[in-house]
């Protein structure tokens, strides 16, 4: 378990993300996620597997971080996207807690630049070693704008698509989850964000409203496609890392749903596919994870304080593993959970600022190809219908 209460103080963990070059290496963002946060400050700390004692290092910001990512093409860059709406860019050969960019704080005279909300995630795209540059940085906010930044002259944003509001009959009304205004707001809060590997050109948005866009980058009047499905606001969209048209969301309506871009003869092209809850479970689910060498696997944390494990290809209905905090332990909200890129290790962050590495036994570690692997996915999406 990383835990350092003398750091964290008690504050959420709000993502965790793995290095792609130093795979021990776990970089996890500490911050208070209320609306007003009490506690201002924030953190991201580096742990290594082989030292669960104490972080590699510490930096600290003045507001919480709320989104972690790393850059593929730099593995020592991190993105962040922090509680007051700015994007932060750290180099980690660089010893100082000071980001090498940062947008625009929002108290400047240019207001356009950078978020007026919290940033829920920001994502480096690949966009493949012939563009230049390869790789851009999109991120997500509750202002309802997703914004693209380059890093030419220091961070600059262009607007890739302002969300727009659309009704949800799942909703009941058009009024937010929780909130009694009504429409008035015309944006929708866009709370998650994900590219189709191998695909820079097009992305799915998880909004507030329980819907999820697809969006293209080269177009922003309106949306490619909307899901419909979800009764509450979506926490996160993950599109599969072997079959790019299949795409996984989780959602405070207690459920995970499993869904499709591409048309499917006698299936309605908006609607999920396959819908999965635990019959014990009552409560948000806060994150959903791929597995990164098993196409029909996924993790999900709750905010009972489980981590679910599930497999398509053995238990389509429930999962196969189902982790509960001890009996000892508080009461405790899971907040997120990642797969480890190499190890058969699962860790999954809480709101009271520790991360438990849990080790995964008798998982299905056979090495398919990407053909396999896709094959194995599309039968399981077959099957049910």
């Amino acid at each position: 378990c990383f835990e350092a209460p003398q750091l964290t103080q008690s504050t959420t963990v709000t993502c965790a993300e793995w290095n792609g070059y130093n795979q021990d290496l776990l970089a996890v963002s500490y911050g208070d996620t209320a609306p007003v946060p009490t506690e201002p400050g924030g953190l991201v700390l580096f742990w290594s597997l082989k030292n669960p004692t104490y972080p590699e290092r510490v930096i600290r910001t003045r507001h919480g971080i709320t989104a972690l990512h790393f850059s593929s093409v730099h593995p020592n860059m991190v993105a962040a996207g922090a509680h007051d709406g700015s994007v932060l860019i750290w180099d980690l050969r660089r010893p100082s807690d000071q980001p090498v960019l940062r947008s625009g704080s929002s108290s400047s005279q240019q207001n356009d630049q950078k978020h007026t909300d919290i940033v829920w995630e920001t994502r480096w795209v690949d966009q493949g070693p012939e563009k230049q540059p390869p790789e851009v940085l999109v991120s997500v906010s509750s202002d309802g704008n997703v914004l693209q930044w380059s890093m030419k002259k220091g961070l600059e944003q262009t607007l890739l698509m302002p969300l727009k509001r659309l009704p949800n009959k799942q909703l009941g009304s058009n009024s937010v989850y929780g909130h009694k205004e009504g429409i008035v707001f015309r944006k929708s809060s866009g709370f998650c964000i994900d590219f189709p590997r191998h695909d820079p050109s097009s992305y799915m948005v998880g909004t507030e409203d329980g819907l999820v866009h697809r969006c293209g980058t080269s177009y922003n009047e309106q949306y490619l496609e909307t899901y419909y499905g979800h009764s509450g606001p979506v926490y996160r969209v993950r599109c599969n890392p072997f079959l790019s048209h299949a795409f996984l969301t989780c959602s405070a309506d207690w459920t995970m749903r499993l869904w499709t871009t591409k048309p499917v003869p006698g299936h309605q092209g908006d609607t999920p596919l396959l819908t999965f809850q635990s019959t014990d479970l009552n409560d948000a689910v806060n994150d959903v994870v791929w597995a990164p060498n098993n196409s029909t696997s996924f993790a999900a944390a709750m905010d009972d304080g489980r981590v679910e494990l599930w497999d398509l290809s053995e238990k389509p209905l429930d999962p196969i593993v189902v982790h509960f905090p001890q009996m000892h332990e508080t009461q405790r909200r899971r907040t997120c959970v990642r797969f480890s890129p190499n190890s058969p290790v699962l860790v999954a962050g809480d709101d009271k600022g520790s991360v438990v590495v849990m080790r995964m036994y008798n998982t299905n570690q056979s090495y398919y190809s990407d053909q396999e692997q896709q094959e194995r996915l599309n039968a399981v999406m077959v099957k049910k219908r």
